[in-house]
């Protein structure tokens, strides 16, 4: 699946991290459309919530990574400030 890819990079950020992200995402946006996505407001979700905490569509993500041959061009970063300082570099 990722033969093509040169890099891939994985924010494999803590489910304390994204809970947290998702419930500020939603309060900021319940009532006002997110500008990069048409259509309707920021809904809560508690499947999703769950999903978000339980790290549930990682597990298919973490086997196809370890499928990849050349393990090297994956890239993890599990704290925000690992990923800021990525992107800096």
């Amino acid at each position: 699946m990722f033969e093509r890819a040169s890099t891939i990079i994985y924010l494999d950020y803590h489910p304390i991290i994204a809970t947290v992200r998702y419930i500020k995402r939603w309060l900021k946006h319940k009532n006002i459309p997110r500008t990069e996505l048409q259509g309707s407001p920021e809904k809560f979700s508690f499947n999703f919530l769950k999903l978000v905490w339980t790290k549930g569509e990682a597990v298919t993500l973490d086997r196809l990574l370890k499928e990849v041959k050349d393990q090297s061009k994956i890239i993890y970063l599990k704290t925000p400030n690992k990923t800021e300082k990525f992107i800096n570099n």
